[in-house]
């Protein structure tokens, strides 16, 4: 992480300012490396599948390190939503929108990472759904880093496009997905029926 930022600083400054940057660097990385810490997890000890997902995961071993120019959550949170609009305007990743009636007549949408598959034929790679959080879209930074590291291990991502998230048509007074788990189910039996052709 500090190789491309140390890189710039040569090709760009004198020598003063060049080591001035660097050790400013070097003194931020290590800042961040020394706040680092173990996640810590809070849910119901009697719930079986929460006990096997631990207890069979790398997840209680990882640890947290903040990003190095940002050491606290103000900065975290600016840097994100930088990033995140970035990401938006200048990077944006091609979707395909498949839209899905649900049986209270409201439309959400499937969009897909790349092409739609052909519903006629077998998938030929894994394929992971995700169901994004408050903003019920696909542009969020976290939906979208999600379905890059997706990609980058050979799955077929296709995110849930909650009911209210931009450009979606509103066919019913409701237009929150807040309280409609019911949405969740649908947009995963209809992905069940129409592209998983296992028995």
């Amino acid at each position: 992480m500090l190789l491309p930022f140390a890189l710039l600083a040569i090709c760009y400054f004198d020598y003063t300012t060049t080591v001035a940057v660097s050790v400013f660097l070097a003194a931020a990385k290590l800042f961040a490396y020394m706040r680092r810490h173990k996640l810590e997890f809070v849910y119901d000890k009697s719930n079986k599948m929460f006990n096997e997902f631990v207890s069979k995961t790398q997840i209680s071993t990882l640890e947290y390190e903040t990003f190095m120019l940002a050491p606290y959550p103000l900065f975290q949170a600016l840097c994100y939503l930088v990033k995140e609009l970035l990401y938006e305007n200048f990077y944006p990743d091609p979707f395909k929108r498949e839209l899905i009636t649900c049986p209270d007549g409201g439309t959400i949408g499937l969009d897909w990472d790349g092409e739609i598959p052909d519903h006629t034929q077998p998938l030929s790679q894994p394929l992971l759904v995700i169901a994004p959080g408050l903003g019920g879209g696909t542009h969020n930074l976290y939906t979208i880093s999600m379905l890059q590291k997706a990609r980058s291990q050979g799955f077929k991502v296709v995110t849930i496009v909650f009911r209210g998230a931009e450009g979606l048509p509103i066919t019913v007074p409701k237009l929150s997905y807040s309280g409609s788990w019911e949405d969740v189910e649908t947009a995963l039996d209809f992905v069940c029926k129409r592209y998983i052709n296992d028995p």
